[in-house]
């Protein structure tokens, strides 16, 4: 079974189209995507989370949620210890509190195809659409 893997951002009314801070990565080749849709209006440095969610998200988790759950908090880990050097470099320790009280919000929705079985996952409220025989489909959890 191939997929036709399709995304669409819309930016916020009144702002250029293209300035959303969602991010997606698409692997048509290996049938696989990850779209991460970050919540700027909370913490900071959320659309770098976003990124870096959709640019090192593991096929493999997608698969195994139990993989996914023992690898999350080195993932995080490792996110930290980015940011913590970026907030040294420049110099601006208020920041580090406000980051540490208000983190990076965003969410995520994965799928991939195997064995002619979709398989995905979504974390927060980002979903996934399947279009198939002309029916619409909606997957939240």
């Amino acid at each position: 079974m191939q997929i036709e893997i399709r995304k669409v951002s819309f930016s916020k009314p009144g702002e250029p189209q293209g300035s959303c801070e969602d991010a997606c990565n698409v692997m048509e080749a290996e049938q696989y995507f990850v779209l991460s849709d970050s919540a700027g209006g909370t913490g900071i440095f959320c659309q770098d989370w976003a990124q870096t969610i959709v640019q090192e998200w593991d096929k493999a988790w997608v698969f195994d949620k139990d993989l996914c759950m023992r690898n999350w908090n080195p993932f995080c880990s490792k996110y930290d210890d980015k940011i913590l050097q970026t907030l040294e470099n420049l110099q601006k320790p208020d920041w580090k509190r406000i980051y540490f009280e208000q983190g990076s919000s965003a969410t995520l929705a994965a799928a991939t195809i195997q064995d002619d079985t979709l398989h995905w996952q979504s974390y927060g409220d980002s979903c996934l659409f399947v279009i198939r025989n002309q029916e619409l489909a909606f997957y939240t959890e």
